[in-house]
């Protein structure tokens, strides 16, 4: 903190202890407990009226020469002091300013004050108003101004741990020689030509609204609007507070553009979960997922606006997806559907759904013909995340097969974000329970994979990088493609690299063929599995996939003597009569025949061709 002698009488201290700014403390000179301290007064300074003067504790360790290159952390200091001009990526120069220490009237020359960006470990963090003075030997971190951003501070055993304010370890200052010491290091130095380097924000855990960015996109791009009230609202948790504007956003602008305007919808018509449901199923998209979906149906709570998606292969699959939900959702709240809301589609227009509504006795409402406006509900979230897939895709560089898990991926992030006139999340509104987010990632980033033992021979890397497309639908984890290998694993033993996303030529851009298989710590044999796309789905559907090496001929013929009816498999598993030892049995949904094996299950699957 740099005052002028001037207009402030008062100076700033900044010492070891808390000393009033009110009242100097007076000694008689025969008092034995008189501090060896001097006093420095303003009229004891000299040409107190042309330069200006900074106390600062550990000043006279601060002209030492050891540990030249570590930064110690003052617990007392009112601000930074940093003493190598090329550490500043901005600099703005000071004239007759003077930094006076609180111990034998030890005087330096301030020559300016700027920005400097520190890397310790993996996180990056940027100083403000740092001053630059170039006789000290030491640089100065203050405590109180990472207090007054939000963090904490734990000392234990030689130690000084400090906490962003979501709870996130920034570093940790050791002792020596009686100081707190951090040793860091400068990826944004002016030495280090910043105009030609690539910025490194490897965890960018800073202290201004640079954060804002990255949350932007670990919460898949929504309306910052939106973020801002779910963080000062505190309706999730692992989300700091958030403060300033994002920087451009080039997939936003490209992907969003100028939307049409549409009058807002405030009024709420319900005022319990499952009062009323809106459905609505978007449009087929002109590529298949790699999955083989061309639809998704939307189901959004009118009470809560949570929204359920749901990928679709054809427009049949509508009917079982609803009845699928309806048994979920009222056996999850303990609630009855009473209503919901469709346009005039025919996936909803048909004898089938008509008489499952009136046999559950749910009321069943539907729109005027060509007035989509009167669903504007679901109309308006089917816009929203057209607009959110085209942006995730964009952003991570992935070709647009994966549109599917992007969708799934904004839908997890959208119903953990507050929107408008809301103060709870829909997620909390419809369960109940408040969420937390301090697992999301951005979607496309760099992921590696830790592979088991039971996986791997002695000379093998032990993680395999991939890429993320989204959360575990069934297990508590991540959701991970391999490019090379054609698969997408659900797993918790993964960790990211949120600055680096994987840009894919377009020979990876084929994902008519993909494998999906569970955590390969619980695989043993690798036989091609597809988890189930429902989150509420329990089973295991497996299907025939094609090796690499057939020829295009051989595949298509070979998938033509094939049946297209998908079998069911549920894994069971039975204790022995005898001893503590569990089997595993895999029964064909509908028949009790069981098979031991999921070699078994692959053979019997060729066999009878499905």
């Amino acid at each position: 903190m740099v005052s002028k002698a001037k207009s402030d009488p008062e100076r700033s201290h900044i010492s070891r202890s808390q000393r009033s700014s009110s009242k100097e403390t007076k000694f008689k000179s025969g008092n034995p407990k008189q501090p060896s301290r001097k006093k420095v007064s303003q009229d004891s300074a000299p040409n107190h009226h042309t330069s200006s003067e900074v106390r600062a504790s550990y000043l006279l360790e601060a002209f030492s020469s050891s540990n030249e290159g570590g930064w110690i952390f003052d617990s007392a200091a009112t601000t930074h002091f940093c003493r190598d001009k090329d550490l500043f990526l901005k600099f703005e120069p000071v004239n007759n300013q003077t930094l006076v220490g609180a111990v034998d009237n030890i005087t330096t020359p301030i020559k300016g004050k700027g920005t400097v960006h520190l890397k310790i470990g993996n996180v990056q963090i940027k100083l403000s108003n740092v001053v630059y003075a170039p006789e000290l030997r030491k640089n100065l971190l203050s405590g109180p101004c990472f207090d007054k951003n939000g963090a904490s501070f734990k000392g234990s055993k030689g130690n000084i741990h400090v906490f962003h304010s979501n709870n996130e370890l920034l570093f940790t200052a050791k002792l020596i020689n009686g100081l707190y010491y951090v040793f860091p290091e400068y990826p944004c130095a002016s030495k280090c030509n910043v105009q030609n380097s690539k910025a490194v924000n490897i965890k960018n855990v800073s202290f201004s609204a640079e954060n804002i960015n990255t949350w932007h996109k670990r919460l898949a791009h929504i309306n910052v609007d939106h973020i801002k009230t779910t963080s000062n609202l505190n309706c999730v948790k692992g989300l700091p507070k958030l403060k300033g504007n994002i920087d451009v956003c080039e997939p936003c602008k490209e992907a969003k553009g100028k939307s049409v305007s549409f009058k807002p919808i405030k009024k709420i018509c319900s005022k319990k979960p499952l009062e009323l449901i809106h459905m609505d199923l978007c449009d087929p998209f002109n590529k298949a997922s790699i999955h083989g979906h061309l639809y998704f149906l939307t189901i959004i709570d009118d009470y809560s606006r949570r929204v359920f998606a749901y990928p679709l292969k054809t427009k049949s699959d509508v009917f079982n997806t609803f009845s699928r939900f309806q048994k979920r959702a009222e056996r999850f709240l303990d609630r009855k559907i009473k209503c919901i809301r469709t346009d005039n589609g025919l996936e909803f227009i048909n004898e089938q759904f008509h008489n499952f509504c009136d046999e559950l006795r749910i009321k069943y409402e539907r729109t005027n013909i060509y007035t989509p406006q009167q669903n504007g509900v679901s109309e308006r979230f089917n816009y929203t995340a057209v607009d959110g897939i085209n942006i995730l895709l964009k952003d991570s560089g992935l070709g647009q097969g994966v549109w599917s898990e992007a969708l799934l991926h904004f839908v997890y992030t959208w119903n953990r974000i507050c929107h408008s006139n809301q103060c709870k999340t829909p997620f909390e509104l419809y369960g109940g329970k408040q969420p937390s987010i301090k697992h999301l990632k951005p979607f496309g980033c760099k992921a590696f994979v830790h592979t088991p033992k039971q996986l791997r021979k002695k000379l093998d890397m032990k993680s395999k990088s991939g890429i993320l497309v989204g959360y575990a639908l069934q297990t508590k984890g991540y959701r991970i493609w391999f490019p090379e290998s054609r698969k997408v694993i659900e797993t918790i033993n993964v960790r990211f690299d949120e600055s680096t996303s994987v840009k894919l030529d377009s020979n990876n851009h084929k994902f008519e063929r993909v494998e999906a298989v569970l955590d390969p710590d619980y695989v043993k044999n690798k036989i091609p599995l597809r988890t189930a796309y429902y989150i509420d789905n329990n089973e295991i559907v497996f299907y025939e996939i094609d090796k690499e090496s057939k020829s295009s001929d051989e595949s298509d013929s070979e998938s033509k003597s094939f049946s297209e009816k998908v079998v069911n498999w549920i894994q069971k598993p039975v204790p022995r009569t005898v001893g503590k030892r569990t089997d595993i049995y895999y029964y064909e949904e509908g028949k009790k025949q069981h098979l031991r094996s999921l070699k078994e299950v692959k053979d019997y699957c060729s066999e009878k061709k499905f």
